[in-house]
């Protein structure tokens, strides 16, 4: 298994990743899962136990692995000006007219800088917040009954409202963010591999001195203690370990 998954709902998504891989010659690197947004967090869950050590995903599906109790990197696949842009543009193609009323509902991650582009564009966007998958279907029932020309929103949100009859415009990535995501994440495990290995060859070169070293941190915690240390002190390493250096 690789230490980096991505995890998205999106379909068309998985298959931008899937090519993006291939181009970069990370298809052994980065696994590739397609969820439901309700399964995201045990998926993660289950990950991280597996031994993965980052997950790329992408707006409230990147949130709710954040807001969980997940203890695992989130690399995000940010939504861009440019993504952000094209919704608007696509909404006043599709309505053809010349000032769209639209809702965007979405996570807090997804809306960034949604005023000022949709200014630009002569959109009239109204947010609707998410703060939980189970929010999209009350709050898509509310949006429908508001009267607006099309919905912005994410593959949950498009599913939904589509059910619902509803105009929907899916928010999609370009392809340099999830670039960028893909390889922050190779990154990331670059670097921590890489501190390993230094930290590896530091505790070799204090194991094979010929002086007894001791480390502690801020808290005068004994964090390292070599064998020569131990056996001047009459103890063993893992008897001192995270006691004070006053107790010697």
């Amino acid at each position: 298994m690789s230490k980096i998954a991505l995890i998205t709902a999106d379909r068309d998504l998985y298959v931008q990743s899937e090519q993006l891989c291939a181009d970069l010659h990370l298809d052994d690197e980065i696994d590739l899962y397609l969820a439901e947004l309700s399964a995201s967090t045990a998926l993660a869950a289950r990950l991280q136990h597996e031994g993965v050590e980052v997950i790329v995903a992408r707006g409230g599906l990147a949130l709710l692995i954040q807001q969980s109790d997940v203890k695992i990197s989130v690399v995000e696949i940010v939504t861009t000006g440019q993504d952000l842009a094209k919704i608007c543009l696509e909404a006043r193609e599709l309505t053809q007219l010349a000032r769209p009323r639209a809702a965007f509902i979405a996570f807090d991650n997804m809306v960034t800088d949604i005023d000022v582009i949709a200014r630009l564009a002569d959109v009239d966007v109204t947010v609707h917040r998410l703060q939980s998958d189970e929010d999209i279907p009350p709050v898509v029932s509310e949006v429908a009954a508001l009267d607006y020309d099309v919905i912005f929103g994410g593959i949950k949100t498009a599913q939904v409202a589509r059910e619902q009859g509803l105009r929907v415009i899916l928010l999609q990535s370009g392809t340099l963010s999830i670039r960028n995501a893909l390889l922050e994440a190779r990154r990331i495990i670059q670097g921590r591999q890489i501190e390993k290995e230094n930290a590896e060859t530091f505790q070799a070169l204090i194991e094979y001195s010929l002086e007894g070293v001791i480390s502690i941190d801020l808290q005068k915690r004994i964090q390292v203690i070599n064998s020569v240390a131990s056996r001047l002190l009459g103890c063993t390493a893992k008897e001192f370990l995270g006691q004070s250096i006053d107790t010697l």
